[in-house]
């Protein structure tokens, strides 16, 4: 019923964007009333290439429409979003800190939200537009936008070291990280990596990380394996099963067996999310 695919950039932006991706639905998908988005611990440039659809944050009051773009930031909550079989988009997913590459923003600024009227947003999304919208073959259009992407980082900000080794220790640790443990072996303060990575990533360290083990956990569960829910947990870093269940409500407001028999389509996304993360 979800059309949804990855495709992978060249190894020049593989530090800054962890995936494209394009979705929609066939004609004849059943499709629930609201579905949901789960944190994924990554920012989206969404391009709009069908019907409007709505984003619903619930414990923020906040309903976006997505009509033509929008660029959104990390999320520390699932997201609720109404859609009909004519909604389709392309979206540039970037690595936890590959965003500031392009946009002039503090990746905070974005957490919980999204811009959608920016001229930063706009100058870039355009001639991605054009070139989706050429009768020519999908890799090439690919290699196009890519492109255009490089032209618009020559004056990027520099990446941040300090916040990257820390992405990749918690990615390789499956979200679990220990904040005092990795300051004190690369000599920094708290305060230092929690700055750094609040304008990079826009979640601390410790919120991050507990978004990427949640990711593997729910990752786990999409498989279907008959695993105790206990096993799972400790496997997973957590203290025991209701250390787990806690943190599956806080990020999908569901407990993990609610989550699954939910049905919605959405979720499968940031499963695989975390798979793209990991490569």
């Amino acid at each position: 019923m979800i059309r949804y695919q990855e495709h992978y950039p060249s190894n020049k932006f593989r530090n800054i964007i962890s995936c494209f991706w394009t979705m929609g639905f066939e004609p004849t998908a059943k499709l629930p009333s609201l579905d949901v988005v789960l944190p994924d611990g990554c920012t989206d440039l969404l391009i709009n290439t069908g019907a409007s659809f709505r984003r619903i944050d619930k414990q923020s009051g906040k309903d976006f429409v997505i009509r033509d773009y929008a660029l959104i930031g990390q999320r520390k909550n699932a997201i609720e979003i109404s859609q009909t079989v004519d909604t389709t988009f392309f979206a540039i997913r970037f690595t936890p800190f590959g965003m500031k590459s392009l946009f002039p923003f503090e990746s905070s600024e974005l957490t919980g939200t999204m811009i959608d009227m920016d001229s930063s947003i706009k100058n870039i999304v355009d001639p991605i537009r054009s070139i989706l919208e050429k009768r020519i073959p999908f890799q090439k259009k690919l290699i196009d936008i890519q492109e255009v992407l490089e032209n618009r980082m020559a004056n990027s900000v520099a990446s941040n070291f300090l916040v990257e080794k820390a992405t990749s220790e918690i990615l390789n640790g499956h979200g679990n990280f220990n904040v005092s443990e990795f300051c004190s072996k690369e000599g920094v303060h708290k305060s230092t990596l929690e700055k750094n990575f609040l304008s990079h990533v826009g979640l601390s360290p410790k919120e991050f990380a507990a978004i990427i083990r949640f990711n593997r956990t729910h990752s786990l569960l999409q498989k279907g394996d008959k695993i105790k829910l206990t096993h799972l947990a400790l496997d997973c870093g957590y203290y025991d099963q209701s250390h787990m269940i806690k943190e599956f409500k806080r990020f999908s407001n569901s407990s993990p067996s609610q989550l699954l028999k939910a049905q919605y389509l959405l979720p499968t996304i940031a499963a695989s999310c975390y798979h793209s993360l990991q490569a």
